[in-house]
């Protein structure tokens, strides 16, 4: 139910930051974009993100899951036992194993034992940013 709430809050929210992005871009001139909360990416900008696309990509994938971005915002600030982020998450543990095997694979996250019990932490800080910005845009 929470996550329901969350989506369509979060949908809601995109949709009105894209009509003002869309009117502030319309009124803004060259020289304004530097300035502009709404990121203008230019034609020659393509080929300094292309070698970075596959990258950039992948970490969306990980991140468009709703289990997987909910567990990486729950390890943002500490590391997280695997019984403690699959509560957080409303996940059994098996589930969410396989999420956090797809975030380990892609080197977002790492782990460390201690006795039988692993702990999770966020590995990448790019990852770290980038939920930062989600949670200004959608959570504040």
């Amino acid at each position: 139910m929470a996550i329901e709430v969350l989506t369509k809050t979060v949908a809601a929210k995109s949709r009105l930051e894209n009509v003002r992005c869309q009117e502030s871009i319309s009124r803004a001139t060259d020289g304004d974009m530097a300035a502009n909360p709404c990121v203008h990416v230019k034609a020659s900008d393509l080929q300094t993100l292309e070698p970075k696309a596959d990258m950039v990509a992948q970490l969306l994938t990980a991140l468009g899951h709703s289990k997987r971005l909910m567990a990486m915002c729950r390890m943002m600030d500490e590391e997280v036992s695997v019984g403690t982020l699959a509560e957080s998450v409303g996940l059994g543990q098996s589930a969410l194993s396989q999420h956090l095997s797809k975030l380990r694979a892609l080197g977002l996250v790492t782990t460390r034992r201690e006795g039988q019990t692993i702990y999770y932490r966020l590995a990448s800080e790019e990852a770290r940013e980038l939920i930062g910005t989600l949670y200004r845009l959608f959570c504040k």
